[in-house]
């Protein structure tokens, strides 16, 4: 029988009904050794004939014990050997007895061969087990053959066994690193890319911290065995305009998958790194082969396994994050196929809430250790903090967080706080009054006390909140793999919602496991300098005192409030000179031109440094707020400012009505932009504002375009019905479609 490599194959090799007996084989076929298994269920004297002849060979057997009276008998004649009151002449009595009613009195010989020969040797070739136990064959299966395998040194074939009968008990028996490959590894992963119901082996393997380098060619294997429609159809053609299925991946390849992965990720880099596939196998991370395998199993639409590869990445909230939002990208770009659709969007639901989840729990464990780690930057992602990272993937479960929320909080306050005096003034108030007078900051204002750090040290506004009333104390940094035994329940709840959500199976036939990889955040936390003093010794209390000017000006709170203070006296100024009469002000237009144009070159200065983290294409509306305001500031210029006739004349522009009407649209577009800019940071107007916003760019623009079309033929018939003989001129479709775009507001009653 020529079979391909590592492939199992349950047959049944014969069944004969009359004469009783069945036997199915487990083969696990590779080109040298193979691993075999008899299931035995016979009734007759030529079962035990074949049965004879396999235990006689080494083969382990399991007998079925309840399937035949042949069989009960034989399990009755093993218990009887291993009794410690065996008598001899008893048992050939009873044997007799059992098997002549069977018609088989003269198989006695061959019950006492089998029984002795399975027990001959260091391993017990026979096992029994009854109808009950069916539902754990694939568990007895894989421990009798670890018994009588690994001796002979088939310990791959028998891990291999276990990871296509999906057993993961035998992992504790074995030194997996020794046996995992990459060969190994490619199969283990091919199965659980084919069915859903191997991911107990996988989580199971690694839990082990098994060394995982991946390869072109697991990556190759493991797109065959998926669902090769989705991968071909939304991924190679529709976002990398592909028309062949490579047979490698090369460094030009991956490439264009990290290009693809960083525009579904809204522009998160190197998730898909191309070195990985032409460096040294000996220099390649670990982590990296996690995340590329991840990444790759949610091109490859295989949810179950995203969810559990994420679960061991070394830093699991951000990048079940970031996988939440590449699947959620995917969803929309498979709009057109149903079901592709809601399983990613389903999946991006179950990984954010996931992340969500597990950052609770850290929370509710240590709160100043969440907080702390909070507000570490990662170097993976752009180098953001998980509270930027958040936002930037819009996981609005984390960022409506209690923790995230004290830190946006932290970010925008820094140490600086506001007296309760005066009582009557509301804390933007006093902001402004301090901001703009420059004098109340010493009555009104106050910056906490923080301890006293060496000289060489800073202490960043975002960890202020940890320093209150404690002192720095040397903390060991928390290994990824390292496991602390007294906060190990702690980590076993912590882990409870990924096992939970991810279909991970942490038992390992009774062997108990540290924790995968770091399964809080990026576990690497600076050293704190020990206080010298004596334990126990209290620390003086300082008071709050004021601010100085460079940390009052200098907080993110008073740069908001002061910008939307000048934003509003200049849109003041701007609707003054709008308003003038007859052609206004030359030189107030001037000076609100040049504050304008510098307002512009502000906002330019911002936008191109955020470009240095996030992607242009990734900023619209910031792009389209520049655009738009230099449009305004050429047109002001060239008709306003400095009137070019020559240039003006031949567009049909001769007045300086003109003129006002743009003015008067810029004014318009400054107060909305500053709406919606400014606005949404309001307790009380924020989420009105982004009400407003989806209602405009969601319901309105859709009804616009629904709308459209009635329009348009409405126009058409009232134009052929009411003026038939009147010449279809420009100018005539110009008055057609303003007069039809305006009844849908207003009623002409000048008829």
């Amino acid at each position: 029988m020529k079979a391909t490599k590592y492939k199992v194959l349950w047959s049944a090799l014969a069944f004969f009904t009359n004469k009783q007996y069945f036997f199915s084989f487990v083969f696990v076929f590779s080109q040298k050794y193979p691993v075999n298994l008899i299931f035995h269920l016979g009734a007759s004297k030529e079962s035990l004939i074949e049965l004879l002849f396999f235990v006689e060979h080494g083969i382990p057997v399991i007998v079925l014990q309840d399937s035949c009276e042949l069989c009960a008998i034989l399990h009755s004649s093993h218990l009887l050997l291993e009794a410690s009151s065996f008598d001899n002449d008893k048992f050939v009595s009873w044997l007799h007895s059992q098997l002549y009613p069977l018609g088989l009195a003269d198989s006695y010989t061959l019950v006492t061969k089998i029984l002795v020969s399975s027990t001959s040797g260091d391993v017990q070739l026979i096992e029994f087990i009854d109808s009950t136990q069916l539902s754990e064959l694939s568990s007895v299966v894989v421990d009798m053959c670890l018994e009588c395998y690994a001796t002979t040194g088939e310990e791959r074939q028998v891990l291999l066994l276990a990871a296509k009968l999906n057993s993961p008990s035998v992992l504790s028996s074995m030194d997996v690193a020794a046996q995992l490959d990459e060969e190994l590894l490619t199969m283990i992963l091919c199965e659980c890319i084919t069915k859903d119901d191997q991911l107990h082996f996988l989580s199971s393997v690694l839990q082990l911290n098994p060394p995982i380098r991946v390869t072109s060619n697991m990556l190759i294997r493991m797109m065959h065995h998926a669902d090769e429609h989705f991968f071909t159809t939304i991924v190679l053609c529709q976002l990398m305009g592909y028309s062949y299925i490579p047979s490698e991946i090369d460094p030009r390849f991956a490439n264009d998958i990290q290009k693809v992965v960083k525009k579904l990720s809204f522009g998160v880099d190197n998730l898909f790194d191309p070195n990985v596939f032409c460096n040294d196998v000996s220099s390649r991370d670990k982590h990296d082969s996690i995340r590329i395998l991840a990444i790759w199993s949610l091109l490859l639409h295989r949810p179950g396994v995203v969810k559990c590869l994420a679960a061991f990445a070394d830093e699991p909230v951000a990048f079940s994050m970031v996988l939440s939002r590449i699947a959620r990208s995917l969803a929309h770009e498979s709009h057109d196929w149903h079901f592709y659709e809601k399983s990613l969007n389903e999946l991006s639901d179950s990984l954010s809430k996931s992340a969500t989840k597990l950052f609770d729990t850290v929370f509710a464990s240590s709160p100043a250790k969440a907080y702390q780690l909070l507000c570490q930057p990662m170097d993976h992602f752009y180098g953001f903090d998980m509270t930027q990272l958040a936002f930037h993937c819009n996981a609005r479960e984390i960022i409506a967080h209690e923790c995230c929320q004290r830190w946006v909080h932290r970010k925008l306050y820094g140490n600086l706080q506001a007296k309760s005096f005066p009582i009557f003034l509301p804390k933007w108030t006093k902001f402004c009054i301090c901001a703009v007078l420059v004098l109340p900051i010493k009555f009104w204002m106050l910056v906490r006390p923080r301890n006293v750090a060496k000289p060489e040290q800073t202490v960043s506004p975002t960890v202020a909140l940890l320093d209150v009333g404690k002192f720095p104390q040397k903390q060991r940094a928390i290994s990824t793999y390292s496991v602390i035994s007294s906060r190990s329940e702690a980590l076993t709840a912590l882990t409870a919602p990924l096992s939970t959500a991810f279909g991970l199976n942490s038992a390992l036939g009774g062997a108990e496991s540290a924790t995968p990889q770091s399964m809080v955040f990026p576990l690497n936390i600076e050293d704190y300098d020990k206080d010298s003093r004596p334990f126990g010794r209290k620390h003086r209390i300082r008071r709050a005192h004021a601010p100085t000017l460079s940390t009052f000006y200098s907080t993110p709170i008073v740069k908001y409030w002061l910008s939307l203070l000048f934003r509003i006296i200049y849109i003041c100024c701007l609707a003054y000179s709008v308003v003038l009469p007859g052609c206004g002000s030359n030189l107030w237009d001037t000076g609100m031109w040049v504050w304008s144009f510098f307002w512009w070159i502000e906002n330019c200065y911002v936008l191109t440094a955020r470009a240095r983290k996030i992607p242009l294409s990734l900023m619209p509306w910031r792009v389209f707020d520049i655009f738009i305001f230099m449009i305004f500031l050429m047109l002001l210029l060239v008709m306003k400012v400095f009137p070019l006739i020559t240039l003006l004349q031949p567009l049909g522009i001769q007045s300086i009505y003109s003129a006002k009407v743009v003015s008067a649209f810029f004014v318009l577009y400054v107060s909305y932009s500053t709406l919606f800019t400014y606005i949404p940071l309001s307790d009380i107007f924020g989420p009105m504002v982004v009400r407003v916003k989806l209602m405009l760019l969601r319901d309105f623009t859709n009804f616009l375009f629904m709308i459209a079309l009635v329009m348009l033929s409405s126009a058409v018939a009232i134009q052929a019905v009411v003026f038939p003989d009147r010449d279809v001129t420009l100018e005539v479709f110009r008055k057609t479609m303003s007069w039809i775009w305006l009844s849908l507001f207003t009623t002409d009653l000048s008829s």
